[in-house]
Order: C-alpha cells, then sequence, then structure tokens
C-alpha cells in the first residue's frame, strides 16, 4: 500500500472528490449474456460478460500450491497472551473455545508473536460475522499469507460464472462457501490451507486455485453505421489527439460491407490494448519486488512505452500532472477510489466511457487487466458501503 498523501494533496483531494453513489446489484453474476449501454459522445456501445481464468502457469506459481502443508496459523502480534485472549474475545469467540485455543497444546509464542492452530472443530464452527472481525486482526510473518492477501470472489460467490464447470467437488465448494466472510461489500476467502489439507488429489487443487482466481471482464463492441458523424465520434476516442489512428479505422469499418461494429479493445491506447484481458507476465514487468497494480495501470494509460516509476509512490506525479475532470467525462480521464473511513487511496483506474473502466485490480500477478464497470470496481475495493471517487485529467500540458 503506497503511504499518505502529503497534506496539501489530501486537500485537494477533499476538494474534488464526491460521495460516490452508483447503484450495484445485489448479485450481477445475473447479468444478461448482451447489454447496450447508455448512449454518449462515445456513440453506441454494446457489452458482453467474460469470464477469465489464469494460465497454467501463473496457477503454478500460486505460493498457496506450497504453502498449505504448513497447516492454519492464526498469527497475533502481542505484547502478551491477555492480549491475544482480548482479540479473540472481540471477535465473538465463545470462552470455552477461548480457552482451549489458549492452551500449551494450540498455542505458540516467539517474542512478541503469538501462533494459533485452531483445530478443524473450532475453525468450521466460527461463523462469516466472527471470521470477518477475527481475521483483520491477524499479523502474519509471510507477505503471502492468505490471511494478508484473501481470495475476493465473484460476485454471487464461489459458484457465480460457469459453476458446472469448475471442476471442484461439491463438498470443496460447500466448504469455501462455509469459511468464506464478507469485508464490507466483497466476499473474502482465507482458509486454503485447511482447504488444500482435505483435498488429497494435486488436480483438483489446482482447479480449486483457477476457480478461486476467476475474473469478470467485458468484451466490448462500438457500433458505426454511415449516418453517423465519424469525425465527431473519433474526437472522443482519440481524446483530443492523444489516442491517434482512430477515424481511419471508422472509414474502414463503414467501407467494409457487411461490418457494423469495432472490438473496443481496438480503440484503446497502444498500452491498455496490449494489456486487456492478459495476467502480467512477471518476467518482463517485475521491476526488483515491485509488480504492476493499479497506479502503474492508470498513470500509464496514454504512454507508448511505461514509465516504471509509477510503481513508486505517484502523490507527487498526480499533484504535478493532474487537475480537476469536469463532465463530459474523456476516454482515459483518472479516476482514483478513495476509502472515507480511512482517507487512504485504495484504487485508482481509467474512465472509458458509459460506466466502464479500464482497471488493474490489485498488484497480485493473478489479477489480470479488465473492463469492468465502475459501480463493480468500487464494490470490490471499499471497506464499507460509502466510497468516494474523483475524476482528474492530464493538465494541458501534459496532453500531447
Amino acid at each position: 500500500m503506497f503511504p499518505r498523501l502529503a497534506s496539501a494533496l489530501a486537500l485537494l483531494l477533499t476538494c474534488f472528490v464526491a460521495p460516490y453513489g452508483g447503484a450495484v446489484a445485489a448479485d450481477s453474476s445475473a447479468s444478461p449474456i448482451y447489454k447496450r449501454l447508455p448512449e454518449g459522445p462515445w456513440g453506441s456501445l454494446e457489452a458482453f460478460p467474460l469470464l477469465l481464468e489464469p494460465s497454467d502457469f501463473l496457477v503454478s506459481q500460486n505460493p498457496d500450491l506450497r504453502l498449505w502443508s504448513q497447516g492454519t496459523v492464526w498469527e497475533f502480534a502481542a505484547k502478551d497472551q491477555a492480549t491475544v485472549r482480548s482479540a479473540l474475545a472481540e471477535s465473538g469467540l465463545k470462552e470455552e473455545w477461548i480457552e482451549r485455543l489458549l492452551s500449551d497444546e494450540h498455542l505458540k509464542r516467539e517474542g512478541n508473536l503469538f501462533e494459533v492452530r485452531p483445530p478443524p472443530e473450532i475453525l468450521l464452527g466460527v461463523s462469516a460475522e466472527q471470521r470477518a472481525l477475527l481475521y483483520r486482526r491477524f499479523s502474519p510473518r509471510d507477505e503471502d499469507s492468505p490471511y494478508t492477501h484473501p481470495y475476493s470472489l465473484l460476485p454471487g460467490g464461489i459458484r457465480s460464472g460457469a459453476p458446472d464447470d469448475t471442476g471442484v467437488s461439491e463438498e470443496k465448494l460447500q466448504l469455501i462457501e462455509k469459511l468464506s466472510y464478507q469485508n464490507g461489500l466483497v466476499t473474502r476467502f482465507s482458509d486454503i490451507n485447511y482447504l488444500f489439507s482435505q483435498t488429497p488429489d494435486d488436480g483438483e487443487r489446482w482447479r480449486i486455485l483457477k476457480t478461486l482466481m476467476r475474473e469478470r471482464s467485458l468484451i466490448v463492441q462500438l457500433r458505426i453505421t454511415p449516418s453517423m458523424d465519424l469525425a465527431l465520434l473519433a474526437d472522443y476516442w482519440t481524446s483530443r489527439g492523444k489516442n491517434k489512428e482512430i477515424l481511419p479505422m471508422f472509414e474502414s469499418v463503414v467501407s467494409t460491407p457487411g461490418v457494423d461494429r469495432i472490438d473496443l479493445a481496438h480503440l484503446l491506447p497502444p498500452l491498455p490494448r496490449r494489456l486487456l484481458h492478459t495476467y502480467p507476465d512477471i518476467s518482463v514487468w517485475r521491476i526488483g519486488a515491485d509488480a504492476p497494480d493499479c497506479f502503474w495501470t492508470s498513470f500509464n494509460f496514454f504512454s507508448s512505452e511505461p514509465a516504471n516509476r509509477h510503481l513508486d509512490f505517484v502523490g507527487h506525479v498526480f499533484e504535478a500532472r493532474y487537475e480537476r475532470a469536469e463532465r463530459p467525462y474523456q476516454l482515459g480521464d483518472l479516476i482514483l477510489v478513495i476509502d472515507q473511513t480511512t482517507g487512504k487511496w485504495v484504487h485508482a483506474c481509467n474512465y472509458i466511457a458509459a460506466n466502464l473502466v479500464f482497471t488493474k485490480n490489485g498488484h497480485s500477478g493473478g489479477r489480470p487487466w479488465v473492463i469492468q464497470s465502475l459501480d463493480d470496481v468500487v464494490r470490490g475495493y471499499v471497506s464499507t458501503e460509502k466510497a468516494s471517487i474523483g475524476f482528474f485529467r492530464l493538465r494541458p500540458e501534459y496532453r500531447r
């Protein structure tokens, strides 16, 4: 997570953001196969849902395939056992469970770190509400811990998308549902170690990871007809000259019999066009210990060659190069999602058209570059039902 913003930058955000009030469907898994989006200066868009899965190579790099054998360990940074007891009690665990967890059989201390190894009957007995309270209190030593980076399930849960084609047994699907919990508007899953301990088949472990790592995106097409003002349409998609070579493509579509649509991927600038619907190849993109995240992606949206300095804190870049974006919003406008409870930047993405954004949800190699609705992106990032968003645009001197 990036450091806190400087006070001046925080003031800038305070002035320019407004509460986000977009409607979020209770279960967006019920989306129709085809959806026509509201028309605007971007033209007439049609969206089709796309479900992405990571490659076998990417799954093979998942640390959970090797770490699960360590078992389930709850780690607390605490000065004494009484502090651990308070954390367990404040999470709503039964007193009899707490006494057992703090016994010599299940508790180990190393300095200010306490390791609790819960027996299966307690792990399974914890409710979703208790789990949400408890897991946020952990202090895992391993940065790859599933308690530090839990799996975010698709809206609708683990069965969302194509539940009959997961290759995961009904027993394991039920176990994932039992061990899942809510973090704000997002359903999380952390107990992969226990799940894998109950899954003796390596093939099913593989399929479980593929299913947990699924991500939704959209295939979007722009309808083009001879009656349209192609120059006006091109003006939007070139973003006032930053995204060139658009008008000739429109003219080619109109002049080709039987063709009246073009995939939105062809209308994006070079970098997002290259990245869309792909997972990061860390051998190519990783710079030291850092990997591409939402900030790297959004600040490089118009870059022909990405600037890897955006892997570092980008507050100074924002302050120097961006200003408030007034309506109507334009292709590539920077969108910042700010958690109202903490005041921190929690996500950045780029506006495309209608309610669509180009986004990289997190720094993990397990998260691809996708097109999603702004509603779904906000839903996946905030820890409460309220967030603030701000729309920003490159200052004139940086627009070309």
